[in-house]
């Protein structure tokens, strides 16, 4: 997210935001909410996003989070 502003006056900065998964359920169902903020509305965008056919969630998982943070 650019130009986040986290505290008033401090400045705006890049911003992410990242869920970690305690355990795996059998199955997963992952949903994209594609939207951007513009002047206090939200506006969904149309761009593709590209899933690949193989997902390792491995490195979404919150017992892996120090090692898969050091790697980004």
């Amino acid at each position: 997210m650019d130009n986040y502003e986290s505290e008033p006056g401090e400045g705006k900065v890049q911003a992410e935001k990242c869920d970690w998964i305690e355990t795996l359920p059998d199955v997963l169902i992952l949903q994209l909410n594609r939207l951007k903020f513009e002047g206090g509305k939200s506006i969904k965008t149309t761009h593709k996003v590209p899933v690949e056919p193989v997902l390792y969630p491995d490195r979404f998982l919150k017992k892996n989070q120090v090692e898969v943070e050091e790697l980004r």
